[in-house]
């Protein structure tokens, strides 16, 4: 068979392997595979596995290989989130869940990235047809499932920097499915960060603020920068965990550090101190401190 013959036989497929090519010829000598790669006519992707050099590299394309250059393999993660427009697309690879152990396959057409699960969470997937390609592309419910299992997340903020497109997982998420789904991984892990998820996804900003203001009286900055927040005026930061470990950091130092002062008082007001400070059962430089502290923020106000 001529290498003619040979790609309009196997052009239909995005990649062939030498099962592949048998069907089409059962005389095939391997040694024109090697022939038409010096020729650049074809290209390998991995030991078997080949495709035509001119390959168109569409979605469907990238697609079907990824689920052909690999058994038992759907297409999940961050490729299928941004498949459903929840992510961005990302240019570092196309990421698939495997009952295989977990490898990356580079080849000269894209890098393809399995990570591997037990076989009881191996479903939750859909065979999809484009352009006549068949792959397989996990349902929004596994892939954020399958995300968060194999991605740590602490708090509801993060997925904001992970840039989760709130409206559309509005539209097109099932939580029933997803709940269900959740049931059948058995996992603490992932059922807290699930909730975590969920309390971002329900804007749970409500509850939060009651909390809040039971637990202390707000000034009026802080007021306002709570119905800013609630407002949504408020987007975190890429690296939020790493600013909020700083921040807490700097916080904790700035409360923590006091500085000596000398003050004159009356004897009067200093006996009065003494006398107050023992009924409420405090040093009195700590009661005299935390009037201070009271009147310069605004919590201690003259009759």
């Amino acid at each position: 068979m001529n290498f003619i013959a040979f790609k309009e036989a196997l052009s239909p497929l995005p990649g062939f392997s030498l099962s592949d090519i048998k069907k089409v010829d059962k005389n095939f000598h391997r040694t024109r595979l090697t022939e038409w790669q010096n020729k650049a006519y074809i290209q390998k992707l991995k030991s078997g596995f080949y495709t035509f050099t001119d390959i168109r590299k569409t979605d469907s394309t990238l697609n079907t290989l990824a689920s052909r250059l690999y058994p038992h393999a759907y297409i999940s993660n961050q490729t299928a989130l941004s498949y459903y427009n929840i992510l961005p697309e990302s240019n570092y690879g196309l990421t698939c869940i495997s009952t295989l152990k977990t490898k990356t396959i580079t080849t000269p057409i894209g890098t393809f990235i399995y990570q591997h699960v037990k076989p009881n969470l191996n479903f939750g997937y859909t065979l999809i047809t484009q352009f006549d390609m068949t792959f397989k592309m996990a349902e929004l419910e596994k892939a954020i499932l399958d995300y968060l299992y194999f991605h740590p997340i602490s708090q509801p903020q993060e997925f904001e920097s992970l840039r989760f497109n709130q409206t559309e997982l509005k539209e097109k998420l099932n939580l029933e499915k997803l709940n269900l789904y959740l049931s059948l991984y058995q996992s603490k892990a992932l059922n807290k960060r699930i909730r975590l998820f969920l309390a971002w996804y329900n804007n749970d900003q409500i509850p939060r603020r009651q909390i809040l203001m039971k637990k202390e009286k707000l000034n009026l900055e802080e007021k306002d920068i709570l119905n800013s927040l609630e407002k949504g005026e408020w987007k975190s930061v890429s690296d939020f965990t790493e600013k909020k470990a700083l921040f807490k950091k700097m916080a904790k130092q700035s409360i923590a550090k006091t500085k000596r002062i000398t003050l004159r008082v009356t004897e009067q007001d200093y006996n009065l101190a003494h006398i107050k400070a023992i009924k409420d059962g405090i040093p009195y430089q700590t009661m005299i401190s935390s009037i201070i502290h009271r009147y310069l923020t605004g919590q201690l106000k003259e009759a």
